[in-house]
């Protein structure tokens, strides 16, 4: 709602105040500014620290900044360039989920699990509320790695040289956008996706797909590194223990939230707890439906992949929950603060967006048609 020239109220397209835009909006301006003066890779934002400046980029991941200064550079308006963003990030992970979706998915499903994957909770919290542009990313790059990663588990009878290949380059540039993108979401989706992989090469008895999905993850890395290594390298010239002793990994599961501030988000922190509630129950009830109630519906193919998605979702709600807190701590001490609580919530938007459609994708002229 904004105030009209005659003083009356008027509405106004624009987007909401949240957790993290005002971090944003002077980052992605001095890495276009970092841009324009010939630099490929920006490290240093100018205009943090009461105009002192801070190497951000050195640590924080850089890829949403490169998208950010593309919509600038057309629009030369840092407002529409914003908008442009986030209308870009969420048609493209509408896209990528549609097109993993239809391997196996008539049209209908396929559209029915894209609409889920872009519409349930999470992923409008993430834009709206939290204003995580950088985790909004990884929403492009999930479908597209698991795209690819079935794809090399493929027995070789079934896919030539040429589209084995294909498949590397794609998983590897996937994942290594992955990790520009947020390292924290990619850290937990590459365990789950890990397993993912692991069980389906013992399903299908086909390791050298496994191998190749190794090979393909580590070139992926490879192009991250220039992001990566001196992050790494680098971390004892910052004061990292401000992150992980104000916000410790281990006291911010779901239904705890023991942090300084748990007061001021509360409501925030209760819309997270909620959302882990509806989507364990959407995924037990889904599986529920499908596996057992529409078994004989399903062919095998896809009865292959609900199984594997119910145990990926099962992994990403552990992530969250504090039963596994001992196994956990091992990985805590300099962990992102949100590490649990954002990403595993990815995992379960990939989740329930599946859940959603994929009894309707029998095979691909089925029609769609939703569990609940």
């Amino acid at each position: 709602m904004g105030q009209s020239e005659k003083g009356g109220d008027a509405f106004e397209l624009r987007m909401p105040t949240t957790h993290d835009m005002f971090l944003h909006y002077d980052q992605m301006r001095s890495f276009y500014t970092g841009l324009t003066a010939g630099e490929i890779y920006p490290r240093w934002e100018e205009e943090t620290n009461r105009g002192f400046g801070a190497p951000t980029t050195s640590y924080y991941p850089p890829g949403i900044y490169y998208l950010t200064s593309a919509c600038y550079a057309i629009t030369q308006d840092w407002l529409r360039a914003l908008l442009d963003a986030h209308l870009v990030m969420m048609i493209a992970a509408a896209a990528s989920l549609y097109i993993y979706a239809r391997e196996v998915m008539g049209r209908g499903a396929a559209t029915v699990a894209m609409a889920a994957y872009i519409f349930l909770p999470y992923h409008t919290a993430d834009q709206y509320q939290r204003g995580a542009m950088a985790e909004l990313l990884v929403f492009v790059w999930m479908p597209l790695m698991l795209l690819f990663g079935e794809r090399l588990m493929n027995a070789p009878s079934q896919a030539r040289k040429r589209s084995a290949l294909f498949s590397i380059a794609g998983l590897a540039a996937s994942y290594g956008a992955f990790l520009w993108s947020h390292p924290p979401t990619a850290y937990q989706f590459t365990l789950g996706f890990g397993v993912y992989v692991l069980v389906l090469s013992v399903m299908r008895k086909e390791w050298k797909g496994l191998v190749a999905v190794g090979v393909a993850m580590a070139l992926g890395i490879g192009l991250a590194a220039v992001y990566l290594l001196p992050a790494a390298i680098e971390q004892t010239l910052i004061h990292k223990e401000f992150i992980s002793e104000t916000w410790p990994y281990h006291k911010t599961y779901v239904f705890v939230h023991d942090l300084y501030n748990s007061d001021v988000h509360s409501g925030f922190f209760k819309l997270i707890d909620w959302i882990w509630i509806t989507g364990t129950g959407i995924i037990a009830v889904a599986a529920i439906t499908v596996l057992w109630l529409k078994r004989r519906a399903l062919d095998s193919a896809l009865k292959q992949r609900v199984g594997l998605w119910v145990i990926l979702g099962g992994l990403a709600k552990l992530h969250d929950d504090q039963g596994v807190d001992a196994a956990w701590q091992a990985y805590s001490k300099d962990r992102d603060r949100s590490l649990h609580l954002e990403n595993a919530c990815d995992h379960n938007a990939c989740s329930r967006a599946y859940s959603w459609s994929v009894h309707a994708g029998r095979h691909r002229r089925s029609r769609a048609a939703l569990i609940f």
